[in-house]
């Protein structure tokens, strides 16, 4: 199959292969960043990353308190609703990566040479076919889907910056799982993590929040259901990388427009049984809750595109980094629009969080660029 990296390309492609190559990888790292890239392109990307993180909160805050306007209980249809979006991340997301990064002076030769360029990214490079991707993507999808189901209940009983914070702690099961799937090693600064994330787990989780709206029992069930949704999210996590290897942006947005169509199949059978059956309650169509459901919509999908955008401007260095910012940001936000409040426990707690993730994301790409180690795990 023709890639833009062929060794007897036209001499139209291999001019134009060799002055775009640079601006069409998969996500980047800071040690194979191109000369090339401009200080824009990279500011570009770390306003994408912020976009994201402001996205997740935003999102979190609206669901939150349209949950007390509209008394909106069918997490099922809203989980739905949301994923199915997804099927539209891989062609926005590549025209969006089009517009941004081609410079369309020849755009019929540059049309042929990005569709051989995607062949390689999504297919050859990674070794995947189309079945992988949808039996891959349908299974996924069921443990996206259930660990999505079990976190948008919990919005509606805790505080967005504890739901963030309690979210982080996935990194201890990733781990955990990674040793038992993936027999990756366990080394010193992986166990120091995990202590470093418990801990400050407990110290959060004792503070708690300090937030009249929230009484203490809707505060542990809250907590039981976010464990229990990066539970299953961990286990997504395995089985993406089982399935479709290191993340390749191309991979990544090919993947997530799978879930998408499993999704919508799935959930079209399942739904209208769940409430023929009385397992939720239909949703009421109101005007309100119609604009309710397409804005979670599209606060979905502009994530996963900026996100996709994010790594191919600047590296997953930037955007693991980034990411740690919705913990103190949330708490910004939860206070500036509930007037939630954290005791100085939960406050050192969150503070420690992200020192401990800091620390370790930052070891793992030192020690990237000093041994030649594979590709760091970035946590995010």
């Amino acid at each position: 199959m023709t890639s833009i990296n062929d060794d007897k390309p036209t001499s139209e492609l291999a001019d134009l292969a060799d002055e775009r190559v640079s601006l069409l990888p998969g996500p980047r790292t800071d040690d194979d960043e191109p000369a090339s890239s401009s200080t824009s392109l990279r500011w570009k990307g770390v306003l994408c990353a912020l976009f994201c993180c402001s996205n997740d909160i935003a999102q979190s805050e609206y669901t939150q308190w349209q949950y007390g306007d509209l008394e909106f209980s069918s997490y099922l249809f809203l989980t739905w609703f949301t994923t199915v979006w997804l099927a539209l991340a891989l062609p926005v997301g590549l025209l969006v990566h089009w517009l941004w990064l081609t410079s369309r002076r020849d755009p019929r030769a540059e049309r042929s040479a990005y569709r051989a360029f995607l062949r390689a990214k999504i297919f050859d490079e990674p070794r995947l076919g189309l079945r992988t991707y949808l039996l891959g993507g349908a299974v996924v999808m069921v443990l996206n889907f259930v660990s999505t189901y079990l976190w948008y209940p919990s919005l509606g009983m805790l505080p967005v910056a504890l739901n963030f914070a309690l979210s982080h702690s996935i990194v201890i099961i990733v781990l955990v799982l990674s040793r038992i799937f993936l027999k990756d090693p366990i080394t010193l600064p992986k166990v120091l993590t995990v202590v470093g994330v418990a801990g400050a787990m407990a110290l959060i989780i004792v503070g708690k929040a300090n937030h009249s709206d929230f009484s203490s029992h809707a505060i542990v069930t809250g907590i039981i259901l976010v464990f229990a949704s990066i539970l299953l999210w961990a286990f997504y996590d395995i089985a993406y990388k089982r399935m479709f290897g290191e993340v390749n942006v191309f991979v990544l947005l090919a993947a997530q427009s799978a879930i998408g169509v499993a999704a919508l199949v799935g959930g079209a059978v399942a739904i209208p049984l769940a409430w023929r059956f009385g397992l939720e309650p239909p949703v009421e169509f109101s005007g309100a809750t119609v604009a309710f459901l397409f804005t979670s919509a599209a606060f979905s999908v502009t994530y996963f595109v900026a996100y996709a955008a994010a790594l191919v401007a600047t590296s997953p260095v930037w955007v693991a980094f980034i990411d740690l910012t919705d913990v103190p940001l949330s708490a910004v936000t939860d206070y500036l629009l509930w007037g939630t409040t954290y005791p100085a426990i939960s406050i050192v707690g969150m503070a420690f969080l992200v020192v401990v993730l800091t620390a370790f994301n930052a070891y793992e790409l030192c020690f990237k660029s000093c041994r030649k180690s594979p590709k760091p795990k970035l946590l995010l």
